[in-house]
């Protein structure tokens, strides 16, 4: 069965084309809205529906909560883009196949190709200021070609970081995919290169102020990251730290959520003061050790903060952790001075032990998950 929110003249000429095969009762209701066809689809009266493209309020969110309840969704353009259609992850339906459509017999609107996919390392961890946006910025900054998401939806700073205006592209971007539009018609306008940088390294600028999470739904998200792929090699993504155990209606760790399982590779990063390894291994514990080659843990050491051997008390820690762990050896002094001036650690001091442990850490990921070519 199906519901139909067409214009006038298609629905009447579907219904007599269909009459004229005895299956007009395929049509549960002719629909005026998409309220209408929503409160059908809540009813059960049917398990389909063909929608004219332009129909109002058609975007990412209404389409979610048809698929969630298993409906098929066809659209007929309309005058509105096929790609906008397709983004939406409907199948599109010419004037001609509305007929083969209903009867389920439809061929068209095959999906797009997937897009080259870029690997995505998320930058995670335990909640609080431990060095992951820094930790980004000077990863990316040993990158030929990376793309830098700042998807922290607490205390987002990259762009501070980078000495960039605060544009929340993020939310542009978020905006035009819910509306159901193609996202690389508006990538490129608004990744903006970052400075003092060699190569092809971009950011997507995130939100100017945590408050605006809600900006950020789940479904949306979900949409951003095979575009965005298909823009670089790498893609490093910083989230915002911790997380509730369980995803609420209203989610504010959505965007860490979706980021988390895109991920090819996930940073848990932490940090080494008694207070810092404390919440750090509550945090991998956390974790746990299903997926153990996905997830690598990084304690950033603070100088003094546990004696002459803290390294080696750090190293005894993390013995037995669910997941690889590295350290790197903390330099909170030339850090301070790279964030006001606005500059990569690798790049101002690359001879510092901090410097030298981050290279070795990209090393190492290049290694685990090889570029694309």
């Amino acid at each position: 069965m199906i519901l139909l929110c067409l214009p006038d003249h298609l629905d009447e000429a579907l219904i007599r084309e269909l009459a004229s095969f005895g299956q007009e009762d395929l049509v549960a209701r002719r629909c005026a809205d998409l309220a209408e066809v929503l409160a059908g689809v809540d009813a059960g009266l049917a398990n389909s529906v063909l929608l004219a493209g332009d129909e109002p309020g058609l975007d990412l969110t209404v389409v979610s909560k048809l698929r969630a309840q298993g409906v098929r969704i066809g659209a007929v353009p309309n005058g509105r883009a096929i790609g906008d259609l397709r983004s939406l992850g409907v199948e599109v339906v010419s004037e001609g196949e509305l007929v083969d459509f209903v009867r389920g017999s439809s061929e068209s609107g095959q999906a797009p190709e997937a897009a080259t996919r870029a690997r995505i390392i998320a930058v995670w961890g335990p909640g609080g200021s431990v060095g992951r946006s820094a930790l980004v910025r000077d990863l990316a900054s040993l990158a030929g070609d990376a793309l830098v998401v700042d998807a922290d939806t607490h205390r987002p700073s990259l762009t501070q970081l980078y000495g960039l205006e605060e544009t929340s592209a993020i939310v542009a971007l978020a905006r035009h995919i819910e509306r159901g539009r193609d996202p690389a018609e508006l990538i490129d306008s608004i990744l903006v290169d970052l400075p003092r940088s060699k190569g092809n390294r971009r950011l997507l600028a995130g939100l100017n102020t945590g408050e605006r999470w809600r900006e950020l739904p789940r479904v949306v998200v979900d949409r951003m990251w095979e575009p965005l792929a298909s823009q670089t090699r790498t893609i490093l993504v910083d989230v915002s730290g911790g997380m509730d155990g369980r995803a609420e209606r209203v989610d504010r760790y959505a965007v860490t959520r979706s980021a988390l399982e895109a991920a090819d590779v996930v940073l848990h990063v932490g940090r080494g003061t008694p207070v810092g390894l404390r919440r750090f291994v509550e945090h991998i514990d956390a974790v746990g050790s299903d997926h153990p080659a996905h997830h690598r843990g990084v304690v950033i050491t603070a100088p003094k903060a546990l004696g002459l051997d803290g390294r080696a008390k750090v190293s005894e820690l993390l013995a037995g952790a669910p997941m690889p762990c590295e350290i790197i050896r903390g330099d909170r002094a030339r850090l301070d001075e790279c964030e006001l001036s606005m500059r990569a650690m690798p790049i101002a001091y690359p001879r510092s032990g901090y410097s030298k442990d981050v290279r070795a850490l990209w090393d190492s990921l290049a290694t685990a998950v090889p570029e694309q070519p």
